[in-house]
């Protein structure tokens, strides 16, 4: 059993929650330059809808997260960076 698995469900659960909270289509957590937690919503965002599909991603970060753990630590920004990153849907 890994040391940081409380961590990652930890992580999980507050990416949804900022995700559900923001009607976004996708919300981004940077745990470590190895770790990020990614939770995307499928389809558009229907209000009259009863459900929500949603697909929780953890792993090693894509192309364009890495791009941005280079600019966090360029900046000095610690790690497991705070700040939940929001993408809107696209027009």
């Amino acid at each position: 059993m890994r040391k940081d698995k409380g961590d990652t469900y930890q992580a999980i659960a507050d990416v949804v929650y900022v995700l559900l909270n923001n009607d976004a289509h996708r919300a981004t957590k940077l745990l470590s330059k190895d770790m990020t937690v990614k939770v995307t919503r499928q389809g558009r965002l229907d209000t009259r809808a009863i459900r929500e599909t949603l697909v929780v991603t953890f792993g090693r970060p894509n192309y364009r997260e890495q791009q941005l753990i280079k600019l966090y630590k360029k900046a000095g920004e610690p790690f497991p960076v705070k700040k939940i990153q929001v993408r809107p849907y696209p027009k």
